[in-house]
């Protein structure tokens, strides 16, 4: 046990910070800063009086951590400083989100599609119709028009395709790719979703500049850790829950099913591969949209095999289109226009074959044995199999 917690520290201090954050609701704000003082005196009093007793000072610091959990909740920095706000109105790029949903109009003729355009890379929902909306909801592609890691992972990649075409080193390469993404993300709004994606990637690309050993789900913990410091309202936000539902998931799970991404030709293996992914993430979010929704797709990764490709490549050519002059971002407008007709078409296409289930409820506490059950079956018993 206390090897784990040296190797995945955050695993056990996020459930304390978020124990200590709902327990918070509990206290007036005076109170839970007299709880906190009273906490930091008694944990200062063990570490001193037991310096060197390492087992007594970690089994301290998740109790200390449920404590500032309360403070945190008591303070709100967030809040306090207006953090939303001030985010979402950074100059000189306040303006330029406009300037770039306008220059989108010109170059796409079909309003649906220009919408679902600005939807997929600007973060714009505003023109997205209902219809539209209620499709891609009960098909369960909604994440493909809120920009989030999916977005932020396919324009890194791109940004470190094109700058080894300058001949940019990789190690250059890998630091300008991030103050890209940092810089997409201000033009954008700074929405919490990508700020979580690009704090996340930033966490695993500077971890591989440092060449330091890196686990992707103590980064991820770490991320969710730190976010809740300065707003821990996010625990109650359905956004943050499912972002991290679906890291969390792709970590765990995915490996799992890597025998089966052996077999076959190269396009074989990438097909298994979406699957995982689809699939490793539904598990882990399925209970979450059950909860709010009352219901779920449950062959939503169908569909999400065909739809995210074609939304990485509408992604890029939308992006150039905003970049270049006329009259080559008309024709990548054109482009733009024929992937998003293609999403739509497919997506109505195989709208009667989705299954959706309605009508069921689930419990914290059922949610809570979900995911024991869950972790249990994909991560703990195959490392007991694979021993034997």
């Amino acid at each position: 046990m206390i090897d784990t917690a040296r190797r995945f520290p955050f695993l056990f201090l996020l459930p304390s910070l978020i124990a200590g954050i709902m327990a918070g609701e509990l206290f007036p704000n005076h109170i839970s800063v007299w709880i906190y003082l009273f906490a930091s005196a008694f944990v200062i009093i063990i570490k001193f009086t037991k310096p060197y007793n390492f087992q007594i000072i970690e089994f301290t610091t998740p109790f200390y951590i449920f404590f500032i959990g309360i403070l945190a909740y008591s303070i709100n920095i967030a809040e306090l400083f207006e953090l939303d706000s001030l985010l979402s109105n950074i100059t000189p790029f306040s303006n330029l989100k406009d300037y770039l949903i306008n220059k989108n109009k010109l170059n796409i003729s079909n309003p649906t599609i220009c919408a679902l355009s600005n939807a997929i890379c600007l973060g714009d929902k505003s023109g997205l119709t209902n219809e539209v909306k209620n499709l891609f909801a009960k098909c369960g592609i909604m994440h493909i028009v809120a920009v989030s890691g999916l977005h932020v992972g396919a324009i890194y990649i791109m940004a470190r395709k094109v700058l080894q075409l300058l001949r940019i080193r990789i190690i250059q390469s890998k630091v300008i790719a991030i103050i890209f993404i940092w810089i997409y993300a201000i033009i954008i709004g700074m929405p919490p979703s990508v700020l979580r994606a690009a704090s996340i990637l930033t966490y695993v690309i500077t971890g591989e500049l440092c060449n330091k050993s890196f686990s992707s789900l103590n980064g991820i913990l770490a991320c969710a850790f730190f976010t809740l410091i300065i707003a821990p309202n996010n625990i109650n936000n359905l956004s943050f829950q499912l972002s991290y539902a679906a890291y969390i998931g792709i970590i765990l799970i995915f490996p799992i099913f890597a025998p089966a991404q052996k077999e076959g030709n190269r396009f074989a293996k990438k097909i298994v591969a979406s699957i995982s992914v689809s699939v490793a993430a539904q598990l882990l979010t399925m209970p979450i949209t059950i909860y709010y929704f009352h219901g779920t797709s449950v062959n939503s990764f169908i569909l999400n095999i065909l739809v995210i490709p074609l939304t990485s490549l509408l992604l890029y050519c939308d992006f150039f289109t905003l970049i270049v002059p006329s009259p080559i971002s008309s024709l990548l407008g054109r482009c733009v226009d024929i992937l998003g007709k293609t999403i739509i078409g497919i997506t109505k296409l195989l709208e009667p074959i989705n299954i959706y289930i309605d009508n069921i409820f689930m419990s914290e506490v059922s949610i809570i044995i979900y995911y024991i059950l869950t972790f249990t079956i994909f991560t703990i018993i195959p490392k007991y199999i694979n021993k034997f």
